[in-house]
């Protein structure tokens, strides 16, 4: 009789063992996936990010013997990571793209030609624009409100997809264009 008690307890503790190991291994599961969602969404957005080099055009004074094309990420070090991985050996127009972490809205300057704002930086943004606000940089973000205090693209994410963004006269008045089939993709907002 104690040595079925004592194997029902040894089968009770057993299970709830293994019930435990099924619980965490779960947990870790949608924690990973999780992360590995993140990853996936940067990488998509690294890649609209090199594609809208190649649909903007900057006025020729500006990259007229430049050497380099210059792409700023100011906020997320995950996200510039992913940049710099997805741009590693590509060129914009004969020039190697670069892709430079900014810390602090005065270390911008008017090399860089496109400025990625992730949405961790939201807060630092007012001052960001102020300090571009004479410049022909593209700014771009994945933060909800974005076009609407000033920014110039938008990479959102909506049903599982990225939409983009736009507000044309904002680029217009940075002394920029975009192709018609850029536009055509995206979702023009005034």
């Amino acid at each position: 009789m104690l040595a079925v008690f004592l194997y029902n307890k040894f089968n009770h503790k057993l299970r709830l063992c293994a019930m435990g190991m099924v619980l965490v291994c779960g947990v870790f599961s949608l924690v990973n996936r999780s992360v590995a969602q993140d990853v996936f969404e940067d990488q998509i957005k690294s890649v609209f990010l090199y594609n809208l080099a190649h649909f903007v055009t900057w006025p020729n004074s500006i990259v007229q013997g430049a050497s380099t094309f210059n792409i700023g990420v100011y906020g997320s070090v995950s996200f510039q990571a992913v940049l710099q991985q997805t741009v590693e050996t590509e060129t914009k127009d004969g020039r190697e793209l670069v892709v430079s972490r900014i810390n602090d809205p005065d270390d911008i300057t008017a090399l860089c030609r496109i400025l990625f704002v992730t949405k961790e930086a939201k807060g630092d943004w007012e001052k960001i624009k102020a300090k571009i606000a004479d410049l022909p940089i593209l700014t771009v973000s994945d933060g909800e409100d974005f076009i609407n205090r000033g920014g110039m693209v938008s990479l959102l994410r909506q049903n599982k997809k990225i939409q983009i963004e736009v507000d044309y006269k904002r680029v217009q008045q940075a002394g920029l264009s975009m192709s018609a089939k850029l536009l055509r993709l995206a979702r023009v907002v005034e």
